[in-house]
């Protein structure tokens, strides 16, 4: 969900949804707690000042979404904890959908 003024909007409509008819859909997370760590020390953009609480209700709102698009699209939903780098995590969905394809 991709967070805006006056609300969240969804990062993927439905039309995408029916046309990517995806078979698993992957989401990396991690602590709100390291979220807030890492936004805090990345110069290179200009980020929200969100207190862990909002991150982590924008998580929940993200992962309820994407578990409405598991239910539409009857998809395999593969949460991914994040608690090294974010290539590490990029690495086990890669990993993920290589052995899912391999079945």
């Amino acid at each position: 969900m991709i967070k805006t003024p006056i609300g969240y909007c969804p990062g993927i409509p439905e039309a995408v949804i029916r046309i990517l008819n995806p078979n698993v859909i992957g989401m990396i997370e991690c602590s709100a707690s390291l979220v807030y760590e890492r936004r805090k020390l990345d110069k290179t953009r200009n980020r929200d000042d969100d207190s862990i609480e909002k991150i982590e209700y924008h998580q929940q709102i993200s992962r309820s979404f994407l578990l409405s698009c598991v239910a539409f699209s009857g998809a395999l939903f593969a949460p991914i904890q994040n608690q090294g780098t974010p290539s590490e995590a990029a690495k086990q969905l890669v990993t993920l959908l290589q052995s899912y394809k391999n079945n």
